[in-house]
């Protein structure tokens, strides 16, 4: 009998390459305002995500004023990932942002909320958004802020109804494709696949599970319609696949 098991993860490989990443802030909008308190908003991704990169809006574009810590939690007050900026750091200016690229990309998953805030000087700003300034990735919450005049979680829901939102903090990332596995029965394959806007991937399996060895599987994959398509012959093993990022 014919036994296998499939695993649908994501492993990072990182080089010295840039992702192409859409953003959580597409357009920008509303009024300057510098907050005291930590201040952001609260949102949800519909899919898995890979976040490649922070940042900040520069208000003038001329430099960051003083030093500005950004904050990315969970609902419950998590702190997943924290980065300072300021003028020793010179992140890169593109589209009124700062950005500052991870050395260690994170995963954020499908329908969990999020909290993403900044604490500094530096002025964001404050309006109602619209169409063309969010990504069609995610949905917003609500405007949050802290009750502190530090670094802190944002546990604060402000202008929930009304789609106000602080645009200080912003987020670079690219979606995690889905891993599909069906049997051709035909011919005893297994058809692996994944979609064809998710380039830079590679099949990689395994044999037991957990595995400090995965091998790339180097049947080429094929395009069929919009999905990466790779055929693999069925066998009486056990084995484990994933999809690998290599940029």
């Amino acid at each position: 009998m014919k036994s296998w098991s499939i695993i649908f993860t994501l492993a990072v490989g990182m080089t010295g390459q840039r992702i192409l990443a859409d953003t959580l802030i597409t357009g920008t909008f509303g009024s300057p305002v510098t907050p005291a308190v930590t201040y952001g908003y609260a949102f949800v991704f519909d899919q898995n995500v890979l976040v490649s990169a922070v940042g900040i809006y520069d208000s003038s574009g001329n430099g960051l004023t003083g030093t500005n810590t950004l904050g990315i939690w969970t609902g419950d007050g998590n702190l997943i990932s924290s980065n300072v900026f300021d003028s020793t750091t010179s992140p890169t200016l593109t589209d009124h942002f700062r950005w500052l690229p991870l050395d260690a990309p994170f995963v954020l998953s499908a329908n969990t909320p999020y909290w993403i805030g900044t604490f500094g000087p530096e002025q964001g700003l404050q309006g109602a958004i619209g169409t063309g300034t969010l990504s069609p990735d995610l949905t917003f919450i609500a405007q949050v802020g802290s009750s502190s005049g530090s670094f802190t979680f944002p546990n604060s829901f402000t202008n929930r109804s009304s789609g106000m939102a602080y645009i200080g903090p912003n987020l670079q990332y690219t979606k995690i494709p889905v891993l599909q596995v069906t049997m051709n029965n035909s011919t005893t394959q297994l058809l692996f696949s994944w979609p064809t806007n998710a380039p830079g991937y590679i099949l990689e399996s395994a044999s037991i599970l957990p595995s400090a060895n995965w091998d790339t599987v180097t049947n080429m994959p094929a395009v069929v319609s919009n999905q990466f398509v790779v055929e693999v012959g069925a066998t009486n093993s056990q084995g484990f696949y994933r999809l690998q990022f290599q940029q």
